[in-house]
């Protein structure tokens, strides 16, 4: 199957066109299923799902561009501290 086809394709699509109405407030916190389907019950995807099965993905869709980029620097800050305490 072509990747676009399959579910993970198709929670991809639904984390990407959520994201894209709403790139700097995202849909809000817990609400993928419930912004996503709409968009399965009108077509424009042929599968939905309670999460996007992907951590980043569903930040970006429900919490915006600003939200995903906290979640990443804190991410990366978190790993920067264990990196630093693993090599001293």
């Amino acid at each position: 199957a072509v990747f676009p086809e399959t579910v993970y394709g198709q929670l991809f699509k639904a984390a990407w066109m959520l994201t894209s109405s709403a790139p700097l407030s995202g849909v809000g916190a817990g609400r993928f299923y419930d912004e996503c389907r709409p968009l399965e019950l009108a077509g424009t995807l042929t599968y939905c799902d309670i999460h996007a099965h992907n951590t980043y993905l569903q930040f970006f869709s429900e919490t915006g561009v600003p939200g995903a980029a906290l979640f990443i620097a804190f991410a990366a800050a978190c790993a920067a501290r264990w990196w630093r305490t693993r090599n001293a």
